[in-house]
């Protein structure tokens, strides 16, 4: 490798740089069911929002090996659905395939319950926990105060990120 006139050896940056190498993942699927996702991507767009985020998913989960990864499901508007984490990837993508929306958004609840089953006994110790969060939008309730449920959602993403779980959102 050769940046800007220094030699870089592999044993010099294996020397200087040990970032973690995670034999497996634990991957919780966080997806936004909530009424907003029935729009289409653009006005003159064929594609609905739930459906590009369900390719998405699925595109996703086929990608992760199932003798190491794990994937679980967590769709979510006003409620959350919790799908646990398995190693039976294709059920997850069935899930994913028949999720239909529903009303308003409730990120600090879904971080909130993902989180939990990363955290659950069915969390593989040695795998990496992922959260990838696919949303259009903000917390959105009715009669509610969403400016409370947004900074619900930082508290909920920090002490998940403190809790060593990698978090995506897509967008």
């Amino acid at each position: 490798l050769q940046t800007y006139n220094y030699v870089l050896a592999s044993q010099t940056i294996s020397n200087e740089y040990n970032a973690p190498c995670w034999p497996s993942l634990d991957v919780m699927l966080v997806i936004d069911k909530s009424g907003s996702m029935y729009d289409y991507i653009t006005p003159n767009s064929p594609t609905r929002k739930i459906d590009a985020a369900k390719e998405a998913a699925t595109n996703f989960v086929n990608r992760l090996t199932p003798t190491l990864d794990q994937a679980g499901l967590l769709s979510f508007c006003s409620n959350t659905d919790l799908v646990t984490l398995t190693t039976n990837l294709s059920d997850i993508n069935s899930n994913v395939a028949v999720l239909t929306t529903c009303w308003y958004t409730r990120i600090d609840s879904a971080v909130t319950n993902a989180q939990a089953e990363l955290l659950s006994g069915r969390h593989n110790p040695v795998a990496l926990p992922v959260m990838v969060l696919l949303t259009d939008g903000s917390n959105e309730v009715q009669n509610g105060s969403s400016a409370l449920l947004d900074s619900n959602t930082v508290v909920a993403a920090t002490a998940a990120k403190i809790a060593g779980t990698r978090i995506v959102c897509i967008g």
